[in-house]
């Protein structure tokens, strides 16, 4: 029998478990309106898990997390039911890597009836690619762990380049090395900004020269943004585009003072916002971006 300490010990500890996980439910059924909303964009923020991460202050696990369960909350209902209804987020979780349309009931019941580690053992027997969550992890000062599953196709290649990169060195290469080793390679081919950092100096643009931005123009321009997005607050480094901010059909120009580099995301907003009729402009001064007509 529980004393009298050790039972009302017991119920505070079982109200704060129903708490924690009905903050879980709250704040998945938020993120999933957030992100339909496209609520990151009034804050001047490429994407949802920016808001996340500045606006919220969650940490880029716990980020990650609830915006992969939303979103495929939002195709599956049934998943965000089930939390609604006690499933416990750490399986929610899970579950989502794999979840369908066919599968979910199967799924959602095993879920509820099996402890963590038994649905990840049904999850991979079914899934063998969802074994190994992608994941980075700071394990040390200018240390990081990678974690990621490999096909043996790649695996093979991934040892052939070690192979190589060890005849190279004439000593033992490690894995890390051969990473170095490819990365930089893709990079020397596929980087825009050592590309333009390797590039002749550019030649003076004429005034409206072909509607391809010329490779000078283009090189000059990655080289001086550093092939971010210019927008304050973003800076991402991914689908980056060549903005010009006197449009062409307004008399702009190749030049790369007319030039900007923006995301996808902050290039699309401004052509919805600004559609290229008048000339409406981004212009870059002292770091502030303002719309001009």
């Amino acid at each position: 029998m529980l004393s009298t300490v050790q039972t009302k010990l017991h119920e505070r500890a079982l109200a704060a478990a129903g708490r924690y996980r009905s903050a879980h439910a709250e704040l998945l059924s938020l993120i999933m309106e957030v992100d339909e909303a496209r609520l990151s964009a009034a804050f001047g923020l490429s994407s949802t898990y920016l808001y996340c991460r500045e606006k919220l202050g969650l940490t880029e696990d716990v980020a990650c997390s609830f915006i992969s369960v939303a979103r495929k909350a939002r195709k599956i209902p049934e998943l965000k039911a089930a939390v609604d209804a006690g499933l416990d987020f750490t399986k929610a979780k899970q579950v989502s890597r794999v979840i369908t349309p066919e599968n979910q009931n199967e799924l959602l019941k095993v879920a509820k009836a099996s402890s963590c580690k038994q649905l990840e053992r049904a999850i991979v027997k079914d899934h063998p690619r969802a074994a190994v969550v992608e994941s980075v992890r700071i394990v040390a000062e200018d240390r990081h762990k990678l974690e990621l599953g490999l096909s043996q196709a790649l695996l093979e290649k991934f040892r052939r380049a070690q192979t190589l990169e060890c005849n190279k060195q004439s000593k033992a290469a490690s894995l890390e090395d051969t990473l170095a080793a490819l990365l930089e390679l893709y990079l020397r081919k596929e980087d825009p900004v050592q590309k333009a950092q390797r590039a002749p100096q550019p030649r003076k643009p004429s005034s409206l020269a072909a509607e391809q931005i010329p490779a000078a123009s283009r090189h000059a321009v990655n080289e001086r943004d550093e092939g971010r997005c210019q927008i304050p607050a973003c800076e991402s480094e991914r689908w980056i585009d060549i903005h010009h901010i006197k449009a062409r059909c307004a008399g702009g120009t190749h030049a790369p003072e007319n030039l900007i580099t923006l995301c996808g995301f902050h290039h699309r907003e401004h052509h919805r916002n600004h559609p290229p009729r008048g000339g409406s402009a981004l212009r870059k001064e002292a770091h502030l971006f303002v719309s001009t007509g």
